[in-house]
Order: C-alpha cells, then structure tokens, then sequence
C-alpha cells in the first residue's frame, strides 16, 4: 500500500495558491508543488498539522491508501 496525498482538492475548496501554502508550511513552492504532485517519500507531523489547519481537516482527509498494483 501507498499513500496519496489529496491536498490539492482541500487547498482549491479553499481558494488557496500553492505559494500561500508553501508559506504556511514554511517550505518553498517548489517543494509544495512535490507533496501536492505525491512526489515526497514521507510528511513531517507539524507539516500534516499546518496541513489541517489551514484546510480546516483530519489527517484521513490529507491522505488516501491505496493498493500497489502488482508488476
């Protein structure tokens, strides 16, 4: 299993950018742009509560197992 990150929905339902984001996480667009696109290996616990209190969520909302499809 896999998580996807769902943040793109939530920071749009907003009406935020990707650099007011960035910002409230302290990190750059750029690296923004990774965890919205699902390029990042891991999230940092204060990331995912910045997360969710901007996006007014619970974890479970941010993120969505899935399955790995076999090769």
């Amino acid at each position: 299993m896999t998580a996807k990150v769902n943040i793109k929905e939530l920071r749009l339902g907003k009406n935020l950018t990707q650099r007011q984001v960035a910002d409230l996480l302290g990190v750059t667009e750029s690296n923004y742009r990774k965890l919205e696109s699902n390029k990042v290996k891991s999230v940092s616990l204060i990331a995912i509560y910045k997360l969710c209190k901007a996006f007014s969520c619970t974890p479970n909302d941010l993120f969505e197992l899935v399955e790995n499809e076999a090769s």
